[in-house]
């Protein structure tokens, strides 16, 4: 045939019956618009068993299984470690580990706080912190993430926290004021005694909290930015190889002088030195033009 008759033959639509034509609009009405729920279920590992479900939690898959003789596609291929078997019976397995964490997310919270010295080298003693590239918080996630993104070890951060006050951490610079939450701590500490754990114990929380509430945390702020600015010296000292690089010594005599770690140092010196995360902090407070942590 001629390439016109081949083209024409090509553009006419085949004939309906009216039986295919019912059936059509019978799946059109059942499924959504775009891609059809049973096409999009059926295009994943599973099979659909059955008739079109009408909702999503209708759905039953029964997975093929792969029988007789198998041959390998691709072997351990890439970082995932993808392995591709095929079966006699057309179905094919597909194997792989599982996406390395890079990322650390620690939320606030009082208890929590207590926590992650503990969960913190549990994770290191898995191996889990080694892929590590950036770590966030909020509140006592925070100050967690800052510690242990300025390279600062697990080891090290349990020992800081077990000797870390941090009620008095945020005591008030002002000498009146500080003598009135010390006050109001030791009161705490005596209906504690004297009331019980259950009762006298929301008490010295109260006590402690409520005078407390509007601080500055200037000793904790204190603690923090000589603690960051030591754990990223000390990870600069013991890459030798990195600290005559132009941006890591001018970072690092920046830090010699007294001056704190910034987001962005961390930002530039975790290119250099894997201890080292870059840091996102969720949670602020603005004080007349400066956010605190």
């Amino acid at each position: 045939p001629s390439l016109g008759a081949t083209a024409s033959s090509l553009n006419q639509e085949p004939v309906e019956t009216p039986s295919q034509a019912a059936h059509k609009s019978a799946s059109l009405r059942q499924e959504p618009s775009g891609q059809g729920l049973g096409v999009a279920l059926k295009s994943t590992p599973g099979i659909l068993s059955g008739k079109l479900p009408e909702s999503v939690s209708d759905v039953r898959f029964s997975s093929p299984q792969g029988q007789g003789e198998s041959r390998t596609l691709t072997d351990s291929a890439g970082p995932r470690q993808i392995t591709l078997r095929q079966f006699e019976n057309g179905v094919t397995e597909l194997q792989l580990s599982r996406p390395p964490l890079t990322s650390l997310v620690l939320s606030g919270g009082g208890a929590k706080g207590a926590a992650y010295p503990g969960a913190m080298l549990a994770l290191e003693e898995k191996g889990m912190l080694d892929g590590i590239r950036s770590m966030s918080g909020s509140s006592a996630g925070g100050i967690t993430a800052a510690l242990l993104a300025s390279g600062m070890s697990p080891a090290a951060f349990k020992t800081l926290s077990d000797k870390m006050d941090l009620i008095s951490l945020l005591d008030s610079s002002n000498k009146k004021l500080k003598l009135f939450q010390h006050i109001s701590s030791e009161i705490g500490a005596s209906l504690k005694k004297g009331l019980g754990n259950k009762i006298g114990g929301f008490s010295e929380l109260l006590l402690n909290v409520l005078p407390r509430i509007d601080s500055r945390a200037e000793p904790l702020e204190r603690l923090l930015r000589d603690e960051t600015r030591k754990a990223v010296l000390g990870q600069i000292a013991t890459h030798p190889e990195v600290a005559r690089q132009p941006t890591v010594a001018a970072i690092a005599s920046r830090l010699q002088s007294g001056s704190g770690v910034t987001f962005g140092d961390l930002d530039r010196l975790s290119a250099y030195i894997p201890q080292i995360k870059t840091l996102n902090i969720t949670g602020t407070a603005m004080f007349e033009g400066r956010p605190q942590l």
